[in-house]
């Protein structure tokens, strides 16, 4: 994708957006119930920081490394979206166990015990699964271009994926992780530039930029954190907010 120049504007502005909203997510997460602890703040961001910069090095050095194989043929076609499908199940799977028998912490159950290595967080294998599936979808209009003709009809199976993987992430508790997973797959249905498409998404851009804004008030609305103290299974989410309000 290269640093900025010759990106697709959705990938890359969506990528810095995702990043900054998933470093505020870890740096409030980090300070846990200590609001306006500025030691354990700063220790958190400078971290986040560090990891950011490492992260985005590698990214573009496999970018500019590796390319997806070629799978053009029709065997090798139906060979490559059948594991990816499995790798989509087996992940749902493990989503469902988690939120079933995962270790909580910061009031999500979205960590999984492994023995002999500690945790992991399946949800962030959500993430580069979403963007493959909806890839994959693109991918098969160029060898179906009707497909081009309806949002529903090309996306439904990634929609479906997408909205399965943050029901899972409800059962969990993560919210943070779900917002996350549902920017992704907004960003990546809008990056086909097919007419047939345009229609569907001007109208979600607009619904989009709409729930910001209810967000964004919702959030810094006085007593907001209040309220979400006492609903079950959301006073960390108060917590987070107070965070990102009074750092």
């Amino acid at each position: 994708m290269g640093l900025l120049w010759g990106a697709d504007p959705w990938i890359f502005f969506s990528m810095i957006g995702l990043t900054l909203f998933g470093s505020l997510m870890v740096v409030s997460t980090a300070q846990g119930v200590s609001v306006g602890t500025m030691n354990v703040l700063l220790s958190s961001l400078l971290h986040q920081v560090a990891y950011v910069a490492a992260a985005y090095v590698a990214m573009i050095f496999a970018d500019h490394a590796t390319r997806l194989g070629n799978v053009r043929s029709p065997v090798k076609n139906r060979f490559f979206r059948f594991g990816v499908w499995v790798l989509c199940l087996a992940y749902l799977g493990v989503m469902v166990v988690t939120a079933l028998v995962g270790v909580e912490a910061n009031g999500s159950r979205a960590w999984l015990g492994i023995p002999g290595l500690g945790t992991v967080q399946p949800s962030e294998f959500g993430k580069p699964l979403i963007i493959l599936v909806f890839a994959m979808a693109v991918y098969q209009s160029k060898l179906h271009p009707e497909y081009r003709q309806s949002y529903w009809r090309l996306f439904r199976w990634p929609i479906l994926f997408t909205l399965a993987s943050m029901a899972a992430l409800v059962l969990q508790h993560d919210f943070g992780t779900l917002i996350i997973q549902f920017v992704i797959a907004f960003a990546c249905s809008m990056i086909p530039g097919y007419p047939g498409l345009a229609k569907t998404q001007n109208r979600l851009m607009i619904a989009a930029m709409i729930m910001v804004i209810i967000g964004l008030v919702v959030i810094f609305t006085p007593g907001a954190s209040d309220f979400l103290t006492k609903v079950p299974g959301m006073s960390h989410i108060a917590t987070r907010i107070n965070n990102m309000k009074k750092p």
